[in-house]
């Protein structure tokens, strides 16, 4: 119980002392990432992102507003023999898209 009401002191003491929030800007640009998704050693699908910005705006009410974009996304089937469609069978998207879409064309 004591470690409770010490705990609890402590975290008024900092509130107290908290200074007031600032406006902030962040803002992030990568060229390049790619991963692999792997099983069993192998590698089973790869993916990667191209020229990614990743812009975050808060204001001093600590309101934020993130915005993530990118220009080209990129999925490869590795698997051998595979069907183009195997490899995001998981995700259904809408009927509309057909079946054999580019993705960026889609969206």
């Amino acid at each position: 119980m004591a470690l409770h009401k010490a705990a609890q002191l402590r975290l008024i003491e900092k509130e107290k002392n908290k200074s007031p929030s600032y406006a902030m800007r962040i803002s992030l640009q990568i060229n390049k990432v790619v991963w692999s998704m792997i099983v069993d050693g192998k590698s089973f699908a790869e993916a990667e992102i191209n020229d990614m910005i990743y812009d975050f705006d808060r204001d001093s009410k600590d309101v934020g507003v993130a915005q993530f974009t990118t220009k080209k996304f990129v999925v490869r089937n590795c698997l051998p023999n595979a069907k183009s469609d195997m490899l995001l069978s998981a995700w259904n998207p809408p009927t509309e898209w057909g079946k054999c879409k580019d993705l960026k064309e889609s969206l």
